[in-house]
């Protein structure tokens, strides 16, 4: 694929590389949280990045013509870069811009070779002094090449060879730039190779059907610790039942209890003391999302003590666990599958932020699907969480990061989450326990497949308001956001045909693409006035129920709109989102999703 563009001259050397977008080149400060500094921000090589410019124009690539009088050559090498939320600028180096003709090939030589003998020397010193994970990069990935995802993951660039190469995740290619100094134009030409490899991950064992729980009699340890929430486990018999079952395997068993809805940093870290002390080779994580989020951060701090939570938010950058302890997620919910997903989210409640934690290492090695636990929610969490599943589906199908292993998963999630979620919620434990198998589906969908900007939005907008008596639960956070998030990436052609697919096999109709997006939106409404959600943040009671007047103060959340906002294009989950929000597209969709109005940007 080649692409090119054509910068005047009297414009090139003015142009301000944030906002300098072309569709081929990539400038990593557009996708950092913390820009470079100013200074950084007017050199010209963070603009247009050519690794190899002289080497390709040398060759003829691109063909040479009468006005070309010279090659720029500009690089800005190396950034080692904190793979969550802050971008660091370990060590730069910069050669140029320094324009070398054609015909003082022996000065270009050694300055090439002086230069990548320097490359050399300062990624060595940052392989060994920075901490992990790292990424060399010349600023040339970009979300359209890569998906801005992909910027998260460790890897390393090949300078020399323009061989970007992702060892641990999902994409590696070859990337040949070049660039021409003309009388009129900097013709910017990038051809570009990109092999995708992709990954899919589930736990070892999954147990499921009724009386699964037994399960824990055949494994083998020492010594398990269980963690657990606010009690209802303890309430109906299962944590007796756990641990019965686990001292009948013949392990010493302990007990940590009193994780609270939407975990803390300071619950974590509680929690992998206590495992420091007791030691246990098995992590028994049973209850609802937040009992078994809280115990895999605990897991990670339990096998590395030193690891800051900063380090844990770092997205596929966690070393390698099981040096300790094996890990067994039990649901008790039927929403957020994490008991086969590698995700995590714990709240900062200084920041009133929440963190999601990515990485395919805190996959449980077993997982537990025992309907029995499920028919314990009372009706507001079967709805809460049944939307939660629905969006996790919904996202996984829509996703740029979406395969043929995940799209079966995610369509079957929808129609049962279709044919069953009113039904459990109005009582019927049959459609009870069949909601418990479609979540878990779409935990597995989800989980590989990724997930996109309604999660970014449920994430920074949870706590954001705690200060004021309450949060925004979750599953309702998406339920209300989803119809608007479909409205705005069904700009997308690509992902409007997948929405389009996705009302087929839902049975929706409609003729044309359009229409069958406006028929999914009115379903997923009418699906949220069925489950006793509102539809805006407008009209989000402190108990979760609509009211007339919520318990966001609108000024309140104008005030906090640009921050939340950012931080929403931030998340995690943005990366793999079919369509990328700026900054003011990001705060009119939280608009949207206030004041219940149209997207139509």
């Amino acid at each position: 694929m080649i692409s090119e563009i054509r910068i005047p001259i009297n414009k090139a050397f003015r142009i301000d590389p944030i906002t300098i977008d072309t569709g081929s080149p990539a400038f990593l400060p557009h996708f950092s949280c913390k820009r470079p500094t100013d200074t950084a921000k007017r050199m010209f090589p963070t603009i247009i990045h050519g690794n190899i410019a002289g080497i390709t124009a040398i060759i003829g690539v691109p063909v040479m013509k009468k006005d070309v009088i010279g090659v720029i050559m500009l690089r800005m090498i190396p950034h080692t870069v904190p793979a969550y939320r802050t971008v660091r600028i370990s060590a730069a180096l910069t050669i140029g811009p320094v324009i070398y003709t054609l015909r003082d090939l022996k000065n270009w030589l050694m300055m090439q070779i002086a230069s990548m003998i320097a490359v050399t020397v300062i990624c060595l010193v940052c392989i060994f002094m920075a901490k992990p994970p790292f990424v060399f990069t010349n600023a040339i990935i970009r979300h359209s090449l890569f998906k801005c995802k992909y910027l998260d993951y460790p890897a390393c660039n090949l300078d020399t060879a323009g061989i970007v190469l992702f060892p641990r995740q999902r994409k590696c290619g070859i990337i040949y730039p070049c660039i021409c100094y003309s009388r009129q134009y900097i013709i910017l030409q990038i051809t570009r190779r990109v092999f995708t490899m992709a990954r899919f991950t589930l736990p070892r064992d999954l147990y499921h059907g009724k009386g699964a729980l037994e399960a824990l009699k055949t494994f083998k340890g020492k010594k398990a610790m269980i963690c657990v929430g606010g009690g209802s486990m303890k309430r109906f018999g299962f944590l007796q039942k756990a641990e019965e079952y686990l001292k009948e395997a013949g392990m010493e068993v302990q007990l940590f209890e009193g994780i609270e809805p939407d975990p803390s940093v300071e619950t974590v870290m509680k929690g992998a003391a206590a495992m420091q002390a007791f030691e246990p080779d098995w992590i028994i994580a049973m209850g609802g999302g937040s009992p078994i989020d809280a115990a895999k951060a605990m897991w990670i701090k339990y096998e590395y003590p030193d690891i800051t939570f900063e380090d844990m938010c770092k997205v596929f950058g966690i070393p390698a666990l099981r040096n300790k302890a094996h890990f067994c997620a039990i649901s008790s919910t039927s929403g957020t599958a994490t008991e086969v997903t590698a995700f995590s989210i714990i709240t900062d409640y200084e920041k009133g932020i929440k963190y999601p934690i990515a990485d395919f290492e805190i996959t449980p090695d077993v997982a537990i699907v025992d309907p029995d636990l499920a028919e314990t929610m009372p009706q507001k969490l079967v709805a809460h969480t049944g939307m939660d599943a629905m969006t996790h589906a919904i996202e996984a199908y829509v996703s740029t990061a979406n395969c043929d292993f995940t799209d079966p998963l995610a369509l079957h999630a929808i129609k049962m989450i279709q044919r069953d979620l009113v039904g459990s919620y109005n009582g019927d434990m049959d459609k009870r326990d069949s909601m418990h198998n479609a979540q878990c589906l779409a935990g597995m969908a989800f989980s590989n497949a990724l997930l996109g900007i309604v999660h970014s939005m449920a994430h920074k907008t949870g706590a954001a308001f705690a200060d004021y008596g309450a949060h925004i639960i979750h599953g309702a956070a998406n339920a209300m956001y989803l119809p608007k998030v479909i409205a705005y990436n069904a700009k997308d052609e690509t992902a409007k045909k997948r929405y389009g697919e996705i009302a087929d096999f839902m049975g929706l109709g409609g003729d044309s693409l359009d229409e069958k997006v406006q028929l999914l939106i009115a379903y997923l409404r009418k699906m949220n006035d069925d489950l006793n959600i509102p539809h805006c943040i407008k009209n989000y009671g402190p108990d979760s129920y609509p009211t007339e007047q919520g318990f966001v103060p609108e000024e309140v959340f104008l005030e906090r709109l640009p921050e939340i906002a950012a931080n929403a294009i931030l998340d995690a989950c943005t990366g793999s989102n079919p369509r990328q929000p700026s900054q003011e597209e990001m705060e009119k969709l939280l608009k949207c999703c206030y004041y219940d109005t149209e997207v139509d940007f």
